[in-house]
């Protein structure tokens, strides 16, 4: 997908391209699994021979008359499944409206949520081949209070849920909530208009721009620059893209979302988003109080608690372990954009590339920081385990990391010579002819010999030279021609 570059893995799946939350594997396979027959009304289940993943096939099958034994022997229906869902998350995602009602009328929580991911996501972004009776689950969560606005931990909402899977229902059904935000935008500034554009889906599109009064903000510019009309050009949809333009009034250079690069508001996010995920967001005031980022985040450690006023020993584990386990953990390929080498890059795409490239920057500093920081203060953790890693293995691979930066940094400064060379110009020249400024290349292109009208100056200096030697030699010249016809 064009222009969204992958931003720093916390936790996240390969499947993070575009910030999309997919559905536990087990889900779909359903078909593989010998059906259950319903449990005889009779039957009295002890809630110690409870089988869980029992009651989560029951209700991912839609047996009604098995989960409500269950449920009456026992079985909470707030009980955490496979795959960390409830058996609500699961009844929506298989369009199971029947079962939906049944739990919700059992005050199973609307708003629970697995990694921010809620059971009105769960339904909107469903693969489940009848939409309406996704559209019966929607319309229950919400009449059970389930949050419209809610966003999972890539700012991805229920409403651009539903406009990727181009379900025209559902977001017809979500649009009626007076409270719903068209105009969220995620971690990379795309919004609701931008995803239905990019999948084409002229109905949604044309749902969108006819909300309320004002409609979706076509104006609105993604981290990398793009309004919904270039994300619809630049994924081929040419009727959409017009439909969007036609939209469009003229403005005073609108500024696009902060890049994920900068030091802003999506910094904050990311802080927001961890502490969300520890289930402590009890303590962002405690941050925003001292002006605590997520890069001095990254960096924290048991004296910055205490200067906090953070004694809590279950706070101060959670966190310090959080803050470990993101400076240890394995990059995944899904942290960085997968580039198509069968396309050509856009410029947008390629800001955002190298937008991704500053931000893993930015965390690879704070990273070597932490190190820093942890030798100096316990020099001793350099013993610990040397039968498996020694110093001078740390040290040949902090060499080998330096060099790795540096050939990094001469690249970034090549092509920062190439666009300073080429930004004003109309006509872009391959970047295999720029060279240094004093290079020698540079040099033997701008040498006398190289120019034409160098090389006539030259040719015109000998035959004058000549002309004037045989001038002011006559008769020798004659002489010496005479001897050669005679000999001739």
């Amino acid at each position: 997908m064009a222009g969204r570059p992958a931003g720093f893995s916390d936790g996240e799946s390969d499947d993070d391209e575009f910030g999309v939350y997919e559905a536990p594997a087990s889900l779909p396979n359903l078909r593989v699994r010998p059906p259950i027959n319903p449990l005889p009304q009779t039957q009295v289940i002890k809630k110690s021979d409870v089988d869980l993943e029992d009651f989560r096939i029951a209700t991912m099958k839609g047996n009604l008359q098995s989960v409500k034994l269950y449920v009456e022997n026992g079985v909470s229906v707030s009980q955490v499944l496979r795959s960390g869902w409830t058996a609500l998350m699961y009844s929506v995602s298989c369009g199971r409206w029947q079962i939906t009602e049944y739990l919700l009328d059992n005050k199973a929580n609307p708003n629970f949520h697995k990694e921010l991911f809620t059971p009105l996501m769960a339904a909107c972004a469903s693969s489940h081949e009848v939409e309406d009776d996704l559209v019966k689950c929607v319309e229950l969560l919400i009449s059970h209070g389930a949050n419209v606005n809610a966003t999972e931990r890539h700012k991805v909402t229920p409403l651009m849920f539903a406009c990727k899977e181009k379900r025209l229902k559902i977001v017809q059904t979500l649009l009626k909530r007076n409270e719903i935000n068209i105009d969220l935008q995620d971690h990379h500034g795309w919004s609701a208009l931008m995803w239905a554009a990019d999948k084409g889906d002229g109905a949604i599109v044309r749902a969108l721009l006819e909300h309320g009064e004002k409609g979706a903000d076509t104006h609105l510019m993604s981290s990398s620059g793009q309004k919904a009309v270039d994300v619809a050009l630049i994924a081929g949809h040419k009727d959409v893209a017009a439909l969007l333009d036609l939209t469009l009034k003229p403005q005073e250079s609108p500024a696009p979302a902060p890049p994920p690069s900068t030091d802003s508001i999506a910094t904050v996010t990311e802080l927001e988003t961890v502490l969300m995920g520890l289930d402590l967001t009890c303590l962002l005031p405690i941050f925003y109080e001292h002006k605590m980022n997520y890069d001095s985040f990254l960096l924290m450690d048991d004296g910055d608690l205490d200067r906090m006023g953070i004694s809590q020993v279950g706070y101060r584990t959670r966190l310090l372990n959080a803050v470990k386990e993101i400076h240890t953990k394995e990059w995944e390929r899904g942290s960085l954009p997968a580039i198509q080498y069968s396309k050509y890059l856009s410029c947008p795409e390629a800001t955002a590339l190298v937008g991704n490239l500053a931000i893993h920057g930015r965390y690879m500093l704070a990273s070597v920081a932490y190190l820093r920081d942890q030798i100096q203060r316990r020099p001793r953790i350099l013993q610990l385990g040397m039968e498996t890693a020694s110093v001078h293995a740390l040290s040949a691979q902090t060499q080998y990391a330096i060099k790795q930066i540096s050939e990094l940094q001469s690249q970034l400064k090549f092509l920062k010579l190439y666009l300073d060379k080429v930004q004003d110009k109309a006509e872009f020249v391959p970047a295999d002819l720029i060279t240094e400024r004093n290079g020698y290349r540079d040099k033997r292109d701008r040498s006398f010999w190289r120019r034409p009208w160098g090389r006539y100056i030259v040719m015109a200096v000998v035959a004058f030279t000549g002309g004037l030697v045989l001038w002011s030699t006559p008769s020798r010249f004659l002489q010496h021609s005479t001897a050669v016809l005679l000999v001739a």
